[in-house]
Formats: C-alpha cells, structure tokens, sequence
C-alpha cells in the first residue's frame, strides 16, 4: 500500500543522513507529456547553468536516448531550483491606476481608435511588479533582441499557472535574495529522501501533484481519487516550462476585427522520445523565434486557433533536425506535442481546449505552405482545423458564410481588411489548385 506524503512513518528519517540520491528515470516510463518534457527541461536548465560556471549542480550520467540518471544532493537541487525561480522586479504599463498603489510615473501614448482611425493620447501608469528572470532561456538562445519572447513567458506564468499569489511565493523569496523554498519547494529533497527510505522497505511513496506544476491536475477527480505520484517523478514537473513554447490566441468577432485574446495563452508542450536530439533542436528553435513585434507581442507567437502553436512547434523543431546530417529519422526528437490553451475567468484558470498532435510529414509541408502564402486569420484558422482533423481545406466555409455578414467575406470597401483578405485568399487557393 502506498504512504501518503504526511502520514507518519514507522521511523523518524533523518535528512541529513542522506547525502545524494541517484534517480533513474527513462521516458517511456513517464506517465505524460508534461513529466516527459520536465525531464528534457532540467537537462536543458543544467546545461544552461553549466555554460555560466553556476552551481553545485546535479550529475547527470548513463545518458541513452530515452533516459540518464541524474543524481542530486540537498545542494544541487536548492541550486537548480533557486534558477528555475529566479526573478526580479519588472516594469509593467496599465491603463488603470491600480488600487492603493502609486506608479513610477505616468506615460501618455499614441493610441489609434479602431473605429474612427484617428490618433489620441491616453495615460499609461508605469509600475513596478516581480517576474520570473528566465535567465536560463537567454543562456540558451533566446536574449538580445528577443526580449518580447520572454515578457510573454512572464506574463503566459503569472496570469495562468501562477496566478494565485500563494504560488508565486517562490519567485518573492528569490527577489528577496533567499533560496526558493515556499511554495512546497522546501518540501522536494524530505520526500526524495522519504520515497528512498520507503523504497528500501518495499514500500511505495505518493506526493500531491498540484495544478499549478501539471495543468489539468485537480486536488481529486469526480470519483474522489487524488492527483498524487512518486515524488521523483513528481520533481520533474517543475521544468517542463523550460522546453515549452507560449503562444497567444488571436480572434476575429463579429465585425470582423482581429484581436489578441485577453488573458489567454496556449501553451505547446513536446512529448520528448529522443533527449539528445531534442535539446540539440529545442535550442535551434529558441534561436529562430525573431524580433518581430505586431503590438508587444511577438509576432510568430500569434496563432489564428491554438493547434498552430503546436505545428508551428514541430515545424520549427524539424527546421532544426534538417540541418543536422547525421539525422537519418525524418522526426524522431518528439512523439506529438500538447497543445493547451488556459484563460483567466475571473478568480479561475479555465482549459478552453486541449489537443494532442502527432508529428507528419505531409501535414507540416502543407502547414508551412499555409503559414508562408495566406496571411488571412479567418482563412488560416479553418484551413489549419480541417488540416489537423484530416479534412479537405475548404470543409466548413459553407457555415462561415452562413454565419457571417456578407460584406465580411466578399472582399467589401466596408469590411476590416483581415476579412477582405479571405475571398481574395480562398481565390488565391483556387488558382493555386488549377495551376498545381
């Protein structure tokens, strides 16, 4: 029978009794994607630390490509922890004065009305606020003029898995220049070092898993039956926010006019099968994103439905592979990628939808060709869905047509040009068709 983190054991365990604890961890042996990519994500973050001459940091040794050992003691984890939390104080602009608080200062900024087109000032309160550093993602590629990347990283974390403020306690006690230990930090080497001692005896060992480390994780399901699982695996959780990609939903309602979705992220999470190969390739990939901006965010972080973030994803991942010419496999670094959009409902995370996407040649080349020929939201959106589904590009126009104005979709003088852009995009499809 499994002990439960808290209840009592049979003898009083002495932490310092126990100077290092090796883990054998293999990824078929994993239960998910996020634990997959959380083993990928500490490698990454090890390495990231080991190019700056940081630590003590963990061993990692008996590398395959489906798994190593990694070997921590107290120290090396507290190191790698107090990176992965790291943060400091950032400057956010708001439209709103906040409540009890006094800004740096006040901005005013050129705002364009969409709906008139003229330009007018308006007032932005500067303040100040802590955020994670993700210092490590510079290290590993993403740094200089990319800067936006990792705002939208700060903010897909601290609006979504981080919202709640007991969970950012981490991130304050580095700001204050402590070690990470809130947040059920301090809690990681005693359950280690329990589940080890509890291993000895034959026995096995749970842990909670709490949503904010696995999304989608719920104190207990319909049934009653808690999220918990062994507190090494439990650990990897922590990282797999290293090796995914945040990407930011945009819409287009019912006049037509594109908008980024507020307080929306999707996140893309890679099932990791080959460890080498991916980090090879994750770091291509963080080095491909671009400076390109559309407002303040990124532009190749906008998605027209959540499912392009995860082909976006894979695409760029096999950009990665290709230039390696040792690879024989055509995508062999990832099994699929999660794809998970969240939005801030109020005091809640909603899931607004979930996908899991596989890797396939023949749908990446024609996603590629999509992304590089057809800039129109309302036409990359359902050509993309019917492209995942498995279903000829133009199933589903008939219901936009049926479901928007007309002067949307037929190219009208009146129309917001993210819409005039379909019928002139579908007939570009048509030609392409007729001319092969």
């Amino acid at each position: 029978m499994p002990i439960k983190a808290g209840e009592q054991s049979e003898e009083k365990i002495d932490n310092a009794d126990t100077e290092a604890i090796a883990i054998s961890y293999d990824l078929p042996s994993l239960p998910s994607a996020q634990h997959k990519a959380g083993l990928a994500g500490l490698l990454l973050l090890i390495d990231s630390m080991r190019r700056r001459r940081m630590g003590p940091l963990p061993e990692v040794s008996d590398k395959t490509p489906i798994g190593c050992t990694v070997t921590f003691t107290n120290e090396s984890l507290q190191s790698i922890l107090d990176e992965l939390y790291d943060a400091e104080n950032h400057e956010v602009s708001v439209k709103k004065r906040w409540k009890g608080s006094e800004p740096l200062r006040i901005e005013e900024v050129e705002v364009v009305s969409e709906e008139t087109g003229k330009a007018k000032t308006e007032p932005r309160y500067i303040y100040e606020t802590p955020g994670p550093r993700l210092a490590f993602l510079e290290a590993l590629g993403l740094g200089g003029e990319c800067g936006a990347w990792l705002k939208l990283r700060r903010d897909a974390l601290w609006g979504t898995l981080r919202r709640i403020p007991k969970t950012r306690e981490a991130y304050l006690d580095r700001v204050d220049g402590q070690p990470a230990s809130r947040s059920g930090l301090a809690r990681i080497w005693p359950e280690l070092v329990k589940q080890k001692v509890a291993a000895a005896r034959g026995r096995s060992r749970v842990v909670e898993v709490p949503s904010n480390l696995m999304i989608g994780a719920q104190a207990h399901n319909a049934e009653r039956v808690k999220f918990s699982g062994p507190a090494d695996q439990t650990v990897l959780l922590h990282f797999w926010q290293v090796a995914c990609l945040v990407y930011v939903p945009q819409i287009i309602d019912r006049d037509g006019r594109a908008n980024l979705e507020r307080d929306s992220y999707v996140f893309a999470i890679p099932e990791v099968s080959h460890l080498a190969h991916f980090i090879d390739d994750f770091q291509h990939v963080l080095g491909e994103l671009g400076p390109e901006l559309v407002g303040y965010r990124p532009a190749k972080a906008i998605v027209s439905i959540p499912e392009e973030g995860g082909l976006d994803y894979m695409s760029l991942l096999l950009a990665g592979a290709q230039k390696q010419v040792e690879r024989s496999a055509f995508f062999d670094c990832v099994s699929a990628v999660e794809v998970v959009c969240l939005k801030k409902k109020g005091n809640n995370i909603a899931m607004l939808s979930s996908h899991r996407l596989e890797p396939d040649s023949t749908m990446l080349r024609e996603f590629e060709h999509l992304r590089l020929s057809y800039k129109s939201p309302l036409f990359r959106a359902h050509t993309i869905r019917n492209l995942v589904a498995g279903r000829p590009w133009f199933s589903g126009f008939a219901d936009l047509a049926a479901t928007r104005p007309a002067k949307l979709l037929m190219n009208h003088p009146g129309a917001p040009w993210t819409t005039r852009q379909l019928s002139r995009e579908v007939g570009k499809k048509f030609r392409s068709l007729r001319n092969g």
